[in-house]
């Protein structure tokens, strides 16, 4: 049994596979909507993420519109926990470091690190299988792009 096996509405995501890109795209706007305010610092990460990787360079307004609103509305109806729980298991392996240190430039973006952006941060790394020093590593760097 995985980590997320167990959320409510994980198993209603089954019916919707990700595919790859949407995946890591689907954890990155999980973070970002965990505490239900998308705070401008937050959305400009989540843009830049989204309009600057080769994973996403086929994806024009249109679809990332799209892609968006796909994701926004799994997390607001089923909630950002139940999204990421779905996007885990389909982010590609290769990518995985990459998402978590989008997921950390996320939540150090606003300079407020929420209760809920720091226990999805959490499970994150647990479920991605990153090890600790990496993680501090990461987390290190991210404060200094913020420092002053």
């Amino acid at each position: 049994m995985g980590l997320f096996d167990g959320l409510m509405g994980a198993r209603q995501l089954d019916k919707e596979k990700l595919t790859g890109p949407e995946a890591f795209a689907g954890i990155l706007v999980a973070i970002a909507d965990a505490d239900g305010d998308l705070s401008d610092e937050e959305a400009g990460v989540l843009i830049n993420s989204l309009t600057s990787m080769r994973l996403f360079a086929n994806y024009g307004p249109d679809e990332r519109s799209r892609l968006y609103d796909k994701l926004f509305t799994i997390s607001r109806k089923r909630g950002a926990a139940a999204l990421m729980a779905s996007a885990i298991p389909a982010c590609p392996p290769d990518l995985r470091e990459a998402v978590f240190t989008r997921a950390v430039d996320m939540v150090l973006s606003d300079g407020v690190v929420e209760d809920v952006e720091r226990k999805l941060l959490s499970q994150l790394k647990s479920a991605l299988q990153i090890p600790d020093e990496l993680s501090n590593m990461i987390i290190k760097v991210i404060q200094l792009k913020y420092k002053g």
